[in-house]
């Protein structure tokens, strides 16, 4: 499809061209012309083939007003208009100067292009086929031939169009459409029946491109600016539904639908517009109420109840209400799964819940529809941390007990959180799902926690072997460890790996190690010494259970602070993991070790 203004762009670069040459040809012209029309048509040509169109249209205008039976003044103004994108104002120009001289084939000519251009199509043959019996030029004759036979096909398409539109086959009927208005650029009828057909096969957006153009090329078209409005209105665009509907109202204050509509529309931008502000001031519950009012003020418009929630989602999501901004959100992506809004909201809910694994999904998800979000790689990335942290589980924090807490208090505990998070005690869906995490966690810490065991075999199995598996399996004493370790310094001369730790002894229980807890690795054994209060026997029980020589301690005195000093010497050989290992089982289980060279 031509646009109608690449068309008068193109027309502004030949007219003046096609002006001087028709000057030349009717220089000699008998008139009637005085000296100053003469004076205002020779500086209008110079100013019009300079490109100056504002200044040649003044000189025009005062040659038209200086002598009202010119028809070289009225050809040159028109020539101007068109120039200037002004086809309205060119036509009447040119059927006056038709009416002065009837044989002034180059005026019914180019008047002939603008019915054409326009839709008139009965006019515009009419014109042709008088310039042909006008005794043109052979240019003109062909130019006339030429566009005869083009109005002839616009009107066998027009018929084919509006057939199709009568038996409702829109698509046949935009495709006959989309042919004419090639041609007949500014003919408004026909871009209102596209605009129909657009509406009927569920493309508003294009109906509403084919309407602004017919409120252009109409005067006071009231309806097109009506249905623009509604349209607008329809895909939930209520700022631009507002402007079109004030501008029918321009036209006509009394107009009853556009009266009506404007009421409606007002009403309810007014609610978004204080919500939006509600949510800029940070007073999500009052916000979320408007958005409510919203949804109950234009029930019929989906699309207001899918923006209503996305902002609900939002406003719940921003207040740490983290259950209700996932139903809501979820309701939204069951609707507009691609909603990049809901699913940021959604995954900060989840974030809030520590439901990480959903939250990295949702922000992954954003991300292919929007590559270039900050937010969403700054949330997609918080999520991934969180995550990798969350694995590090702390079953003391999961019963909320202390770490020297007794095995009486860790059953007390449990018990009570998992009358809490029994999933039979929730019946939303999505509350079930966190209780079921929840539950599963509660039971893990149990398990763990009150079996020093399992702790021991769960530690060895963390590092897959490591020695440091071996290191605290030997150094079992329940799990219930005092103030943690803290490292200090290899002794002298040491040529292999040092770790060096401090525990309590309140808290330090010898423990038959035996499955396991202990991996098969070899080590050279490190003299010991034994410690107030310290099994030595313990490192011989362990060397039994594997049935090969283990690692063993070097065991100091109490310190002023009751702990014991303990110390292993590690073969460079067997500790190729770095001391990032160790912090990883810091993180895992609250104990603190180091590693020297």
């Amino acid at each position: 499809m031509v646009a109608p203004g690449s068309v008068t762009s193109r027309l502004g670069s030949v007219f003046p061209f096609l002006l001087v040459l028709v000057d030349l040809q009717y220089e000699g012209a008998e008139c009637g012309v005085n000296a100053d029309v003469e004076k205002h048509l020779e500086l209008g040509k110079k100013l019009l083939a300079a490109g100056q169109l504002a200044d040649a249209l003044s000189q025009f205008h005062a040659a038209v007003d200086g002598d009202p039976d010119n028809y070289i003044a009225y050809y040159r103004r028109a020539t101007v208009f068109l120039a200037m994108g002004k086809s309205k104002a060119a036509l009447p120009d040119l059927t006056k100067v038709i009416e002065l001289k009837m044989d002034f084939t180059a005026a019914r000519l180019q008047r002939g292009h603008l019915l054409l251009k326009q839709g008139k199509l009965d006019e515009a043959e009419d014109d042709f086929k008088k310039v042909l019996k006008s005794n043109p030029s052979e240019n003109e004759e062909k130019e006339a031939q030429l566009q005869l036979v083009k109005s002839d096909e616009m009107q066998r398409l027009r018929s084919q169009a509006l057939d199709a539109f009568e038996s409702s086959d829109y698509t046949a009927a935009i495709t006959f459409l989309d042919k004419i208005l090639e041609v007949c650029v500014w003919d408004a009828e026909l871009r209102e029946l596209r605009a129909e057909c657009f509406i009927k096969e569920g493309e508003p957006r294009k109906a509403i491109s084919d309407l602004k153009a017919a409120s252009k090329l109409k005067n006071d078209n009231t309806e097109a600016f009506y249905k623009i409005s509604t349209l607008y209105y329809q895909l939930g665009d209520h700022e631009l539904s507002l402007s079109e509907v004030r501008e029918c109202l321009k036209l006509d204050q009394d107009h009853k639908r556009c009266f009506a509509h404007y009421k409606q529309v007002k009403k309810l931008n007014k609610l978004i517009e204080s919500a939006e502000e509600l949510i800029r001031d940070g007073r999500y519950t009052d916000a979320t109420s408007k958005y409510e009012s919203v949804m109950k003020t234009e029930p019929s418009v989906p699309e207001y109840t899918i923006r209503s929630k996305e902002r609900i989602c939002h406003c719940f999501s921003k207040d740490e209400k983290p259950v209700e901004a996932i139903r809501v959100c979820s309701e939204v992506l069951q609707m507009e799964p691609d909603n990049v809004n809901a699913l940021k909201d959604r995954a900060e809910a989840y974030l809030i819940e520590e439901m990480y694994d959903e939250a990295i999904q949702d922000y992954e998800t954003a991300q292919e529809h929007n590559e270039n979000d900050q937010q969403i790689r700054e949330g997609l990335e918080k999520a991934q941390r969180l995550l990798k942290q969350s694995q590090k589980r702390d079953y003391y924090k999961i019963l909320g007990v202390k770490r020297n807490a007794k095995k009486q208090e860790i059953i007390k505990a449990y018990r009570k959180l998992a009358l809490q998070w029994h999933p039979d005690n929730f019946q939303n869906e999505e509350e079930k799902k966190k209780a079921e995490k929840k539950f599963i966690d509660i039971a893990a810490a149990k398990e763990v926690l009150s079996d020093p065991g399992t702790v021991c075999a769960e530690a060895a199995e963390s590092v897959v072997g490591d020695l440091l598996g071996l290191l605290l399996c030997w150094l079992r004493g329940g799990v219930r460890w005092g103030r943690g370790a803290s490292c200090s310094g290899p002794p002298a001369g040491a040529g292999d790996r040092f770790l060096a730790l401090r525990f309590r002894k309140s808290s330090f229980r010898p423990h038959q190690t035996q499955g396991p807890c202990v991996p098969s690795a070899v080590g050279r054994p490190a003299d010991t010494e034994a410690g107030a209060g310290f099994d030595s026997s313990l490192p011989a029980q362990a060397t039994r259970a594997v049935g090969a020589p283990a690692l063993t301690p070097t065991i100091g005195k109490y310190n002023s602070e009751g702990e014991v000093l303990g110390s292993f010497h590690l073969p460079r050989s067997m500790m190729n993991s770095s001391s990032q290992t160790c912090r990883s089982l810091t993180g895992k289980l609250g104990f603190q070790t180091g590693m020297y060279p």
